[in-house]
């Protein structure tokens, strides 16, 4: 790789880094504005790759649901990432966003996080009540991502809505 390709490949990163932020801090902002559900607290799950989305309560009193995303290594392979999305609550939920945001690969990879994609879920989903659901979620290397790439684990974040409707 070239430094020219090299700077390139930074400068890409930093404004992929720069809208990813900004697209984030924009969905959670439309999310709190949302009549239908609310995000109050995010909480790291009990295992490495899970993510507690808090129970909430709207501005006009309802008790909105939580539950929890878990990634599933042992399902996912290189195309398809599998989480588990579990409703600890007594009644169905439905899901009804669920965002992921891909983190940067570890360092010495030669992979950036704009460097992977992901394939939106088909929204909504509900869940039954104490159960769970397991959905693979599509992944693809940009046609810029290093062949390399196609091994390396992306870290990635999640954050979701869901109501009791």
């Amino acid at each position: 790789m070239t430094l020219s390709e090299l700077v390139n490949r930074v400068i890409a990163a930093l404004v992929l880094a720069a809208l990813t932020g900004i697209a984030a801090a924009v969905l959670m902002s439309q999310a709190r504005l949302m009549e239908d559900a609310s995000i109050d607290h995010l909480t790291e799950g009990p295992d490495p790759g899970s993510l507690i989305t808090g129970g909430t309560v709207d501005p006009e009193g309802r008790q909105r649901p939580g539950f929890v995303v878990t990634e599933l290594p042992d399902r996912s392979d290189g195309a398809l990432r599998w989480v588990r999305i579990d409703n600890p609550n007594s009644v169905p939920i439905t899901v009804t966003r669920l965002a992921v945001v891909v983190g940067t690969p570890p360092a010495g990879t030669g992979c950036l996080a704009g460097d992977l994609r992901v394939d939106s879920l088909p929204l909504p989903v509900v869940v039954p009540a104490r159960a769970w659901l397991d959905i693979a979620l599509g992944t693809r290397l940009t046609e810029s991502a290093p062949a390399a790439c196609g091994s390396v684990r992306f870290p990635m974040t999640y954050a979701g809505l869901a109501s009791t409707r």
